[in-house]
């Protein structure tokens, strides 16, 4: 990590945080019009990550979108009983707005 972020540099880095920034937005945009999907946490200042209620229970959802190749986050059920239909969804530099409008898309079919 500590030479990814040298060679970045310090512009390179802002740029960086900008283009995550700006996909977890465009991600929860999408994901919060689906008529099901609740976002929980909803904040601007949210940073790669950000939790959705789901009508359905969250592991049940991820099987359904890995069928359709898509990794689509991690169930909080798991260590937070309460939260079983939580997903924890996270959006970097790596996923283009196709990607997301693609797992948007898949995400409304399997709910």
């Amino acid at each position: 990590v500590a030479i990814y972020l040298s060679l970045l540099g310090k512009e390179g880095f802002k740029k960086l945080s900008r283009l995550n920034w700006q996909r977890t937005e465009y991600a929860k945009e999408r994901l919060q019009n689906i008529t099901s999907v609740e976002l929980v946490f909803p904040s601007k200042t949210t940073f790669n990550e950000f939790v959705v209620r789901l009508p359905r229970h969250a592991d049940d959802v991820l099987v359904d979108l890995q069928q359709k190749g898509f990794d689509g986050g991690i169930a909080l059920g798991r260590w937070y009983p309460e939260l079983e239909n939580h997903l924890l969804v996270s959006a970097t530099e790596l996923n283009t707005k196709e990607d997301i409008d693609s797992f948007a898309s898949a995400l409304k079919e399997v709910l």
